[in-house]
Protein backbone atom coordinates (compact mmCIF):
# COMPACT_ATOMS: atom_id res chain seq x y z
CA UNK A 1 0.00 0.00 0.00
CA UNK A 2 1.31 3.38 -0.73
CA UNK A 3 1.28 6.92 0.82
CA UNK A 4 -1.89 7.94 -1.44
CA UNK A 5 -4.16 5.25 -0.45
CA UNK A 6 -4.27 6.81 2.96
CA UNK A 7 -6.37 9.01 4.26
CA UNK A 8 -5.14 11.66 6.75
CA UNK A 9 -6.19 14.57 9.32
CA UNK A 10 -3.61 17.16 10.77
CA UNK A 11 -2.49 14.44 13.51
CA UNK A 12 -3.77 10.76 12.18
CA UNK A 13 -3.83 9.15 9.14
CA UNK A 14 -5.92 5.41 8.51
CA UNK A 15 -7.30 3.12 6.40
CA UNK A 16 -10.61 1.90 7.08
CA UNK A 17 -11.89 -1.27 5.59
CA UNK A 18 -14.48 -3.75 6.92
CA UNK A 19 -15.50 -6.74 5.57
CA UNK A 20 -19.65 -7.69 5.51
CA UNK A 21 -21.01 -11.13 5.14
CA UNK A 22 -25.30 -10.73 4.91
CA UNK A 23 -26.86 -14.42 5.67
CA UNK A 24 -30.62 -14.67 5.43
CA UNK A 25 -32.69 -16.57 8.47
CA UNK A 26 -31.63 -20.07 8.16
CA UNK A 27 -29.81 -19.59 5.00
CA UNK A 28 -32.68 -19.45 3.10
CA UNK A 29 -31.57 -19.82 -1.45
CA UNK A 30 -33.59 -17.02 -1.54
CA UNK A 31 -30.98 -14.13 -3.16
CA UNK A 32 -32.14 -14.18 -7.26
CA UNK A 33 -33.71 -12.86 -10.00
CA UNK A 34 -34.81 -10.04 -9.24
CA UNK A 35 -34.27 -9.83 -5.66
CA UNK A 36 -31.01 -10.43 -6.44
CA UNK A 37 -30.86 -7.02 -8.64
CA UNK A 38 -33.08 -5.26 -5.79
CA UNK A 39 -30.32 -6.33 -3.22
CA UNK A 40 -27.01 -4.77 -5.05
CA UNK A 41 -29.39 -1.62 -6.37
CA UNK A 42 -29.95 -0.92 -2.48
CA UNK A 43 -26.51 -1.77 -1.37
CA UNK A 44 -24.85 0.55 -3.59
CA UNK A 45 -27.37 3.40 -2.69
CA UNK A 46 -26.91 2.38 1.35
CA UNK A 47 -22.73 2.52 0.79
CA UNK A 48 -23.78 5.89 -0.91
CA UNK A 49 -25.44 7.67 1.38
CA UNK A 50 -23.00 5.98 4.26
CA UNK A 51 -20.00 7.65 2.13
CA UNK A 52 -18.61 4.49 1.55
CA UNK A 53 -17.07 2.48 -1.79
CA UNK A 54 -17.73 -1.08 -2.80
CA UNK A 55 -14.60 -2.50 -3.11
CA UNK A 56 -15.75 -6.09 -3.42
CA UNK A 57 -18.88 -7.84 -3.68
CA UNK A 58 -20.65 -11.41 -4.59
CA UNK A 59 -24.29 -11.93 -4.36
CA UNK A 60 -24.99 -15.61 -4.12
CA UNK A 61 -28.26 -17.35 -3.27
CA UNK A 62 -27.72 -17.74 -0.12
CA UNK A 63 -25.42 -14.82 1.53
CA UNK A 64 -23.73 -11.72 0.54
CA UNK A 65 -19.93 -10.54 0.91
CA UNK A 66 -19.01 -7.39 0.48
CA UNK A 67 -15.44 -6.04 0.64
CA UNK A 68 -15.70 -2.04 1.77
CA UNK A 69 -13.86 1.20 2.89
CA UNK A 70 -14.41 4.80 3.97
CA UNK A 71 -14.85 6.54 6.75
CA UNK A 72 -16.31 6.06 10.41
CA UNK A 73 -16.78 2.66 12.21
CA UNK A 74 -18.71 -0.29 11.36
CA UNK A 75 -21.11 0.03 13.70
CA UNK A 76 -22.69 3.65 11.47
CA UNK A 77 -23.18 0.57 8.72
CA UNK A 78 -26.63 -0.69 9.17
CA UNK A 79 -27.32 -2.99 5.86
CA UNK A 80 -31.73 -2.73 6.09
CA UNK A 81 -33.98 -1.52 3.73
CA UNK A 82 -36.19 0.08 6.13
CA UNK A 83 -32.36 2.28 7.09
CA UNK A 84 -32.28 3.13 2.90
CA UNK A 85 -36.19 4.00 2.87
CA UNK A 86 -35.96 6.08 5.82
CA UNK A 87 -33.44 8.52 4.44
CA UNK A 88 -35.51 9.11 0.98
Amino acid sequence: MNENEYERLSHSVWDCKFYIVFIPKYRQKKLYGELKKDLREQFHKLSFQKECRIVEGYLMKDHVHKDMEGEGSIGDITFGREDILSRQ
